[in-house]
């Protein structure tokens, strides 16, 4: 459950560092993003995961992947509950370290 976790913030700051080069068309870039995660999940042998990118307030990527229940044969959809327990740690590191980069915190 941490690999995922994990796996699933890199793939989220991923998509934030790709949202921001102007001189890709957002379908190319949607279709980059798509190609990406599928690699990762097939690789990582992840049930299911639902990502989704947000550009000037506006969702400009949304797509579910894999199953909800595996013994249930349930596909993952914009109303599956996911238990994301203590990834607020990772994603404070990653917030953190980030504000270094930019030499807004030393």
């Amino acid at each position: 459950m941490k690999k995922s976790a994990l796996i699933i913030t890199f793939l989220s700051l991923t998509i934030s560092c790709f949202s921001q080069k102007s001189n890709r068309s957002e379908t190319e870039l949607t279709q980059k993003i798509d190609n990406y995660i599928k690699e990762i999940i097939e690789i990582n042998e992840i049930p299911g995961t639902a990502l989704a990118a947000i550009k000037d307030g506006k969702v400009i990527f949304e797509k579910y992947y894999g199953k909800s229940s595996l013994a249930e044969n349930l596909n993952i959809s914009e109303n599956s509950v996911f238990r994301l327990y203590s990834t607020t740690k990772i994603m404070t590191t990653v917030s953190v370290f980030q504000l270094i980069e930019r030499n807004q915190l030393s």
